[in-house]
This record gives C-alpha cells, sequence and structure tokens, in this order.
C-alpha cells in the first residue's frame, strides 16, 4: 500500500464513517479503473492527475518512481485492460493510495459507481511485480533512503539532483557525447551498506553508460573498484560483493553519440 501523505489530524477528526456519504460520489471523480483483477490508472483527460498527483512519487522494485512513470509503466506492459465490466475508484491504486491531498479523497477513497456504499469498497492494488517484473531473487533488497544525498558530477552539476526527485521524466545529463572520463558521485552522508546501483534512463533509453567502473570510499580521498561493465537497455543495473562506504564513484568509460544520462538513480543493500 502506497500512502503520500496521512491527511491531517484536524481533518480526520472532521469526518466520520457516516459523514462521509455526504460526499455522494458520481463515476466522474474516477482516478483508476480496476477490472479482471487488475488496477489500471486513468490518466488522460481533464481528470488525469487531479489535486497534483502527477507530483506523488512511490516506491517500485525499480526504486523510487513518479505516479505519471508507474501508470505510463503500467499502460506498456499491461495495456488498458478490458472495455467492459471496469469498476471506477476515486483514487489512483483503485482505493489504495497514494491519495490525493484533498478531502474527497479521505472521505472516499474506494468505488464511485455505486454512491456513498462505495466509499470504503476497495479494488485490486498496483501489480508492480507484473509490470516490472518478478524480483524474487532480490526479494530481500532495500533502496537506500537518498534524503541525505549530495552529488557532484564532471559536467552540469547544478542539476544533478533531477536523479533523485523522483521522476524520470527529468535527468541529469552531459549534453555531449558519451566519452571516457565522464563522472557522476554520490555523497551518501555516512558509511553504508549496498551492493547494488541501479541507473534508470526509460525516458531516454539510449543514453545509458556505454561502459562504466564503480569506486567506493570510505572518506573520498582513496577509491576502490567494486564494479566495471557496461549498459545494454534502459535500466543499467551493477551488482558487486557488498560494500561499507561513503561515497560512490561512477565512470563512464564508454564512447558513443548518445547523451550520458542519468533519470533516476537508486542503490540497495540485501537484507
Amino acid at each position: 500500500m502506497f500512502l503520500k501523505k496521512i491527511p491531517p489530524l484536524f481533518l480526520l477528526g472532521l469526518f466520520s464513517a457516516s459523514s462521509f456519504a455526504q460526499w455522494n460520489p458520481s463515476p466522474g471523480w474516477q482516478d483508476s479503473y480496476g477490472v479482471d483483477g487488475q488496477c489500471y490508472c486513468n490518466s488522460t483527460g481533464s481528470n488525469a492527475y487531479d489535486h497534483n498527483l502527477d507530483q506523488k512519487t512511490a516506491n517500485t522494485p525499480e526504486g523510487v518512481k513518479s505516479v505519471p512513470q508507474i501508470c505510463a509503466d503500467i499502460q506498456s506492459a499491461l495495456g488498458s485492460g478490458p472495455t467492459s465490466g471496469r469498476i471506477p475508484y476515486n483514487d489512483i491504486q483503485c482505493g489504495h493510495g497514494p491519495a490525493n491531498d484533498a478531502p474527497d479523497e479521505a472521505g472516499c477513497p474506494g468505488r464511485v459507481d455505486i454512491g456513498s456504499a462505495g466509499c470504503d469498497v476497495k479494488g485490486p492494488t498496483w501489480n508492480l511485480e507484473k509490470v516490472y517484473g518478478d524480483d524474487s531473487d532480490n526479494a530481500n533488497s532495500v533502496a537506500l533512503d537518498r534524503s541525505d544525498w549530495v552529488i557532484y558530477a564532471s559536467r552540469r552539476a547544478s542539476i544533478t539532483y533531477r536523479t533523485v526527485d523522483g521522476r524520470t521524466t527529468s535527468r541529469w545529463s552531459t549534453r555531449q557525447s558519451q566519452s571516457d572520463g565522464q563522472w557522476f558521485e554520490i555523497d551518501l552522508g555516512k558509511k553504508v551498506k549496498f551492493n547494488k546501483i541501479v541507473l534508470d534512463t526509460s525516458n531516454n533509453p539510449n543514453d545509458y553508460p556505454r561502459g562504466y567502473k564503480v569506486k567506493v570510499s570510505n572518506t573520498g580521498e582513496y577509491y576502490r573498484t567494486a564494479a566495471t561493465g557496461s549498459g545494454n537497455g534502459a535500466i543499467t543495473t551493477i551488482n558487486f560483493d557488498e560494500e561499507n562506504a561513503r561515497f560512490i564513484w561512477i565512470k563512464q568509460t564508454g564512447s558513443t553519440s548518445s547523451w550520458w544520462s542519468i533519470g533516476e538513480v537508486n542503490v540497495y543493500v540485501d537484507q
């Protein structure tokens, strides 16, 4: 279950279960629909991403992503589902959240096709394993908290924050052809354990690194090599033996006319 914001306590106090009925929901409030056991986003038209839902993020098997990106991935992987038998919900995940920042979401996050009786009726959640693949081999892999990261780069360092904003639609890039020596560095803020890095360039699928070398350091002065390799698609997953370090330095070692871009970067540890 993905919750993007807990309603203010005073709001919870204002609305009892019986008062939720006053919303008298209508199908026009639809944010998503369920059909054949799947939940799909209703992300088109004037109803798309109301109440700033496009600014919200949620965890996925590929790290933190924005709601629009998750919806686009669902559309790409699962399509739109059958046109008959759809049940509409006033919440992006068929009643389960992340909820919109509006009273009607707290009052009626459920079905909107059967009147107020549907407010507490929820459907299927996003099936993100089906969208992003069964990651059973990495079932215990946990993404590190990114809130204290400081990120540097050989070029355009002022926009590296885009790689941790939860939106693959924004990106950091070299804005020049890939060449050996371009680099990207993460200061994790403290020494932590990790054994996997994922670079997501799904919105710019040709901008993956043609080659890479990953080095890590405890102090930012003495670095040791953790991994070398090359990307081959929009998601570059770099696995290595567990490290305990503060700094991660990724050097781009390949050559191509495409820019080197990173839409989102996540670091993981097995627990």
